[in-house]
């Protein structure tokens, strides 16, 4: 017989649940399939899950060129300060240490500001991760290194690429989208170790010109942004519906 296109054996029967399905040996024949959760959730309860983290991570996106900005202008004036104290890390009359750590609340405000956008973004993809992994959709990592992946210097370059997009059961469903969102990503960043380069070499001033080139990045990756969290939970949404179609035709 077969259901949905493929070809199963007979007696087998699609849990409605949409758990694994496992078959196993009770010392003289195979039994019918038996519901296996592995201690994950149902794709039901972890796509509600992810409705409400794809709500908030497209909330986030919203504020994210502004925040961004604000951060990178906050973070140019610390780093200027930062470098004026350190150039006069001793007076040259009393020769006494004059250095002490700025009071730079403009630092503070570029990492904080950064981090509420992230780790709204971080946890919509591991919510995502978490019901694409109960869709039965193939991923190269499991829900907590996707967590890890954003966190981890060097690998954060492209791992939390590679693990948006394998959140869709086909990637080019999500390409070249999440390629572009991804490229803003790392661009920003990019944009951001260079403004603070000028800092160092020039001034404040002319280090400001690159928030332009920043903002307009920002933007792009914050719209991309809420277009692929909309994507990913259309997919997830279809690919629920079409399990439940399969239970029903049977």
């Amino acid at each position: 017989m077969s259901i949905g296109g493929r070809a199963v054996a007979p007696g087998w029967f699609p849990d409605p649940y949409g758990g694994r399905v496992l078959r196993y040996w009770d010392g003289s024949q195979w039994t019918e399939h038996v519901h296996a959760q592995f201690g994950e959730a149902s794709p039901q309860v972890a796509l509600q899950s992810e409705r409400t983290a794809a709500m908030w991570a497209r909330r986030a996106f919203l504020v994210h060129p502004l925040f961004a900005v604000v951060g990178a202008v906050g973070g140019l004036y610390s780093m200027d300060r930062l470098l004026d104290q350190w150039s006069r890390l001793f007076d040259s009359a009393n020769h006494k240490p004059s250095f002490s750590f700025p009071g730079s609340w403009g630092l503070m405000l570029a990492g904080l500001t950064s981090w509420v956008v992230l780790i709204a973004v971080i946890l919509w993809a591991y919510r995502s991760a978490i019901t694409a992994r109960a869709l039965g959709i193939p991923a190269p990592r499991t829900p907590p290194l996707v967590i890890a992946g954003w966190l981890i210097p060097i690998v954060s370059l492209w791992w939390p690429y590679q693990s948006v997009r394998a959140l869709a059961p086909d990637h080019h469903e999500v390409h070249p989208l999440v390629g572009w969102w991804w490229g803003c990503y790392v661009a920003q960043m990019a944009v951001v170790v260079v403004l603070y380069g000028l800092v160092a070499a020039t001034s404040v001033g002319t280090a400001a010109l690159g928030l332009v080139p920043l903002g307009a990045l920002a933007v792009a990756h914050a719209a991309l942004g809420r277009v692929l969290v909309a994507r990913i939970l259309s997919i997830h949404e279809r690919e629920l519906a079409n399990r439940r179609l399969e239970v029903a035709a049977v």
